[in-house]
């Protein structure tokens, strides 16, 4: 449930980033992976246990950047054109 959690928080910060508040994407993943493994070591995960759930919220991140992000946000709805109207086209 935890890696579930974390994945969720890891895709709201990219959209964050994304969106403009770039400055809280650092400070956010590093204590992203903080609470991971803190809440791992409480209980007793091994290295391949780590390996595992840092791994689906990698790939969670990557997948939602992908397709919600790159495809959606930006080839569908234009966002950066409405900041950046020269970009149309592009």
């Amino acid at each position: 449930m935890v890696t579930l959690i974390l994945s969720i928080a890891g895709c709201i910060l990219l959209f964050l980033s994304i969106w403009g508040v770039t400055v809280t994407m650092p400070t956010g993943y590093i204590a992203l992976f903080i609470i991971g493994g803190i809440d791992g070591m409480r209980n007793g995960f091994t290295f391949w246990q780590f390996f595992l759930r840092f791994f689906i919220v990698g790939v969670s991140v990557k997948v939602f950047d992908i397709v919600g992000l790159d495809y959606i946000l930006l080839t569908k709805t234009h966002f950066f054109q409405h900041y950046f109207p020269e970009t149309e086209g592009c």
